[in-house]
């Protein structure tokens, strides 16, 4: 995970932009900690900064890295609390693509539960994680050009740093980009794959009014996982027919 720290533009405060770098392959257990806890003694400084900044010169990394592997063994309590559907379970032993499908017709998912599944996943079977974040922007637009950060509000368009486009254009921009997270299972030649978009997020997908959802491909549906990955990183995905909604309660 990559982290940027970027200041207002009147100075007086500070945005944390976590970014989802590309992984692949991981022990599940490894990447949510050493991302979790990175974060987290990322945040720590600028709290610290801002309140104290002598103080803040005095704490050093053992104590900070100490109070962010506590928080995260509070996060792992939480994860390993959601209650993970048998059916995933099942998932991951079923080679055929109808049984899959009949496996996931009726549950739901929550963040909480992808995760645990993940870990479980590794744990119980010695599926590796990979997760992949795929950005694409409208045509003709220069990625260098746009400022560092955009934030769409009620319409309105809040940006920090310099760029060539003007705010009608950053809201068609941020309108219309596609985004996809994209999580992989891979236990030798047999993937499974959960993605949501961030339309999906928006409630912008049409499926059942809008409702958040993850969909599901596997190497059992007939297409290669490098075909996947490349049909992602231009914008589209595989239409599979499966849509998981989120858990809701896991997820206020």
């Amino acid at each position: 995970m990559k982290i940027e720290n970027i200041i207002d533009t009147d100075g007086k405060g500070i945005y944390t932009i976590n970014i989802g770098e590309n992984t692949e392959y991981l022990n599940p257990h490894d990447y949510y900690k050493t991302s979790y806890i990175q974060m987290v003694i990322s945040d720590l400084k600028i709290i610290l900064n801002l309140k104290n900044p002598f103080l803040a010169s005095m704490v050093s990394d053992e104590i900070l890295m100490k109070r962010a592997t506590s928080y995260y063994q509070d996060i792992l309590i939480d994860i390993m609390s959601a209650n993970i559907p048998q059916e995933l379970i099942i998932l991951l032993e079923t080679k055929e693509k109808k049984n899959q499908l009949k496996l996931l017709k009726n549950i739901c998912i929550s963040p909480d539960i992808l995760a645990k599944f993940n870990l479980e996943a590794y744990t119980k079977f010695g599926f590796l994680y990979s997760q992949y974040n795929f950005e694409t922007l409208p045509i003709n637009i220069k990625r260098e050009k746009m400022p560092k950060l955009i934030h769409l509000d009620n319409n309105k368009i809040n940006k920090i740093g310099n760029t060539i486009y003007k705010d009608g254009e950053l809201k068609n921009i941020i309108i219309q980009r596609k985004v996809i997270v994209a999580n992989f299972l891979d236990l030798k030649d047999t993937w499974h794959c959960f993605f949501t978009t961030y339309d999906s997020l928006g409630g912008l997908e049409t499926w059942k009014n809008g409702t958040p959802h993850y969909h599901y491909i596997s190497s059992s549906f007939n297409i290669s996982r490098e075909s996947v990955i490349q049909r992602m990183k231009e914008g589209n995905y595989p239409q599979t027919g499966i849509h998981i909604p989120f858990d809701n309660e896991k997820i206020k």
